[in-house]
């Protein structure tokens, strides 16, 4: 796949980076849906199931609202697995995959006390800062794919604990030593290259 033509971003409402992610797609020709559960009518459950339905990727937003809010939580939990589940055609003509690309973003400025909210499956876990470098390098994820994102900045990593042990690319700034597995949310060292 080329690219995202429609991103289905999963957050809170009080999420204060929303304004990275409406940066991000101002400037390319996907299509971001960021609703408020509060703005959809009856029933939200169907608009969201159709949305992420037609939607090439799953943007989780974690912030501290999400972390401190229920209702939220649900609501998040709900659509990361609708996007797990979500059978699409891998090609045209090719074979049926099961579940879109969901990938977790976390603020940098939370890495020493990463957001206390679980993400059972996700492809990429992306550590950014709210400034123009990272809103252009989250730009050519969205036009192009992770696959053309600097392959410096993604590192394959494998989850070591044994209850969990998911694989996803880690795309954080450079120099990084450690991180927090957005599954199991316990720390992982990456060895030095």
């Amino acid at each position: 796949m080329p690219g995202y033509r429609q991103v289905f971003l999963s957050h809170s409402r009080q999420d204060p980076n929303l304004d990275f992610f409406h940066k991000v797609f101002s400037g390319v020709g996907a299509k971001l849906i960021a609703v408020e559960l509060e703005d959809i009518r009856p029933p939200p459950a169907k608009f969201i199931i159709d949305q992420i339905n037609t939607s090439d990727a799953l943007f989780v937003s974690l912030s501290r609202p999400l972390e401190r809010l229920p209702h939220t939580r649900n609501w998040v939990s709900f659509e990361i697995g609708l996007a797990a589940n979500r059978p699409w055609p891998a090609l045209i003509l090719g074979p049926w995959k099961i579940g879109i690309d969901i990938i977790v973003f976390e603020p940098f400025e939370y890495h020493n006390t990463p957001i206390q909210f679980p993400v059972p499956y996700f492809n990429y876990y992306v550590e950014y800062e709210n400034n123009n470098t990272w809103v252009k390098i989250i730009r050519t994820l969205v036009e192009y794919g992770p696959e053309y994102v600097n392959h410096e900045l993604i590192k394959p990593i494998k989850c070591p604990y044994g209850d969990c042990r998911i694989e996803f690319g880690w795309i954080a700034p450079s120099g990084l030593t450690d991180l927090t597995c957005p599954a199991c949310r316990r720390g992982i060292q990456v060895l030095g290259e």
